[in-house]
Formats: structure tokens, C-alpha cells, sequence
């Protein structure tokens, strides 16, 4: 796992210079058109978009034919690229509330607003790289057209999250920071148990592709 991980970091580490300047671009955007408010969740889905720089990577030096002979399982390395997304998301926000402060210090009292756009960033970084682990898993040409993916995934997350959002706080009447800290956690839960489906799907094709091998190599025994 933890070599897994490191690998993705080091396939990153080539693209971060150029996910820096764009985000030096978008934070002076938002302060010369007066939209400081937005800062917060543009660090979040920035950094949460790396998660496809670490599949372009795999796709061109054909890390799916390398894995299988390594002794790591599918489900493992589902799992290694899931936690490298909740990573980049939590770097993500803190360095969204970090770049916010000069905002606060101009406009006090918009700490709360700070926040919720911080939560709804993770909310739909959660969304979106869920769902793009799962299309690059299932099916095998997703990295021909992963750009598409990824702006389908990220829009259509956005509207989920909205309108998940309000569907939620009007069902247990809590709103603000809360509200979204409680459909933050709704977010992350089902991400896992969609994540946890995956390997075990994985882990059940495996199988029986070994049994089905076994059983083929028992039938063509020759016989004496």
C-alpha cells in the first residue's frame, strides 16, 4: 500500500508546478473580480483532479500489465488510489482555508462562509474522484477519454451535491456549517462503501478467474 502510494506521489510531483501557477492565476482572478469568496473550494478541486494524472501515467507505461505480476491484489490498489484522493482532498482544504485568510482579514466575519464552501468543495472532490476511480477501473478505454470523465464527473457531482444538500438539510432541519459538515460525512461514507464494493467485486473476479484457470488446466491434463 504504502508503495503504491508513493508512486502516485511521484507521478504527481511532475504536474505540480503547473497546478501551482493555475492556482496563483484563480487566486488573483477571484481578488481583482471581487469573488474572494470562492477561494476556498478552488484549492480542493484543483489538487483533487491529480487523482487522473495518476491514471494518465498508468495508462501510458501500462501499469495494469506490471501489476499482475507483482504481488499486490486489484482490491489493494483500488483502495491505495482511494486514499491518495482523500488525501489530496484534505491538503486540498487546508490550503483553501490557508489561502482564504487574507479575505478573512479584509471581511471579518465570513468565517462560516469560508467553511461551507470549503465543505461543499469536499463534497464534490469526494463525488467526482469516486466516480472516476470506478469508471477507470471498469472499463478499460476510460483513459483514452478521461478529460471528458473528468468534466462530466466534476459537473455532474456539483449538481448532485447541491441538490443533495438541500434534500438532506431539509430533512433533519440543519443548515450553515453544520449541515454540510453532516452531508460531508454522508458524502464520505457512501464513497467508501462504494469503494469497498469495488474491491470486493474485484476480489470475487479474481477468484474465479482462478478457479476457472484451475479447472481449465485440469481439463486439458492428458490423459494416460
Amino acid at each position: 500500500m504504502k508503495g503504491l502510494l508513493l508512486k502516485d506521489f511521484y507521478n504527481i510531483r511532475g504536474v505540480l508546478k503547473t497546478y501551482g501557477a493555475i492556482l496563483i492565476c484563480l487566486f488573483v482572478f477571484c481578488f481583482v473580480t471581487k469573488k474572494e469568496v470562492i477561494i476556498g473550494i478552488i484549492p480542493v478541486l484543483i489538487l483533487s483532479t491529480l487523482i487522473t494524472t495518476t491514471f494518465r501515467v498508468d495508462n501510458r507505461v501500462c501499469w495494469s500489465k506490471y501489476v499482475t505480476v507483482l504481488p499486490v491484489k486489484k482490491n489493494t490498489v483500488i483502495m491505495s488510489k482511494y486514499i491518495l484522493l482523500v488525501l489530496l482532498t484534505i491538503i486540498g482544504s487546508l490550503l483553501g482555508i490557508i489561502l482564504s485568510l487574507p479575505y478573512l482579514f479584509i471581511e471579518s466575519g465570513k468565517l462560516a462562509v469560508v467553511e461551507q464552501v470549503v465543505l461543499m468543495g469536499i463534497s464534490i472532490s469526494l463525488c467526482s474522484g469516486t466516480s472516476l476511480i470506478i469508471v477507470n477501473c471498469l472499463i478499460e478505454e476510460s483513459s483514452e477519454k478521461l478529460e471528458l470523465f473528468t468534466i462530466v464527473a466534476y459537473m455532474i457531482s456539483a449538481v448532485v451535491v447541491m441538490g443533495g444538500y438541500k434534500a438532506v438539510s431539509s430533512i433533519i432541519r440543519i443548515k450553515g456549517v453544520l449541515g454540510w459538515g453532516v452531508f460531508c460525512m454522508i458524502i464520505l461514507a457512501l464513497s467508501i462503501c462504494a469503494e469497498q464494493i469495488l474491491s470486493v467485486y474485484y476480489s470475487y473476479s479474481s477468484e474465479r478467474l482462478k478457479s476457472e484457470r484451475l479447472i481449465n488446466r485440469g481439463l486439458k491434463k492428458p490423459r494416460r
